[in-house]
């Protein structure tokens, strides 16, 4: 560049470059074979989805309803009539109840060997931070496009973290199943005392006795927990460009040397 001018020989610059391609292409394939192979040595971790919806007995609902306007009542009844609704997961599962109880289940790696999920993490951890660990690596979300709700459990394996998957979900239904069937009993004790106060009262009773009897499913399975296949840390394709792109931006600052100076 012609130190009198802000004129840039952009050829002159770009023909420093290529008169070296030979460096930039060793440079390339070294980083890309050091900084690949150095994510070989970092601990990887697998992500497990499971996606389901809750199971609402809409047919008895309706049912009810019927019940109720053939009687004149204007009563109201929700498909579940729960306290713990779907928006309500995520707080299920980070409860620290739910994940002592979940920490003390056994599972077992892709090598055959079995241990708790407590032993999963480093023995160093304190309660409190074992349980911030499991709350990082365990989460439910609720779509508000379907209704559906995804579990997703991130672990050091990929067996453990669909064995994982599973386990939550299976003490997440169990957990809703007895809550439901404490508040069915309650709900029956209750109208039992009321049944004969009137037609409403004898109603509601039945109803109570019907709830109290059903045993359906928490959740219907629309995708069941996959061995994943690919580990989604470290993301190696993401470190590797990431490095030739700063290897890259050194070499031509080493090359362009004697012209920055000039542009400043």
């Amino acid at each position: 560049m012609n130190a009198k001018s802000n004129h840039v020989d952009v050829k002159s610059l770009w023909g420093k470059l290529w008169n070296h391609w030979w460096v930039f292409l060793l440079v390339w394939i070294g980083t890309a074979v050091l900084v690949g192979g150095a994510t070989y040595l970092l601990p990887r971790k697998w992500q497990c989805q499971m996606k389901v919806v809750p199971e609402y007995n809409l047919q008895e609902t309706l049912a009810f309803q019927r019940i109720f306007d053939e009687m004149g009542v204007d009563m109201r009844i929700s498909a579940t009539g729960d306290a713990i609704t779907p928006n309500t997961y995520a707080d299920v599962i980070t409860d620290c109840l739910f994940l002592q109880e979940l920490s003390q289940k056994q599972v077992t790696d892709i090598t055959g060997k079995q241990q708790t999920i407590v032993d999963l993490y480093p023995k160093s951890l304190n309660e409190g931070q074992l349980l911030a660990r499991m709350r990082e690596d365990i989460t439910c979300k609720l779509s508000r496009k379907d209704a559906s709700i995804v579990i997703s459990v991130t672990a050091k394996d990929p067996v453990i973290a669909q064995q994982m998957t599973n386990m939550v979900c299976n003490q997440l239904s169990a957990y809703l199943s007895a809550y439901r069937l404490e508040k069915a009993q309650r709900n029956l004790d209750y109208y039992a005392q009321l049944s004969n106060q009137g037609q409403v009262a004898a109603t509601m009773y039945e109803i109570a006795k019907v709830r109290e009897q059903e045993h359906q499913p928490m959740f219907i399975i629309l995708q069941h927990a996959e061995l994943p296949y690919h580990s989604i840390f470290p993301k190696r394709a993401m470190i590797v460009g990431i490095f030739l792109l700063l290897v890259t931006l050194g070499l031509i600052v080493f090359y362009w040397r004697e012209d920055i100076p000039e542009w400043l």
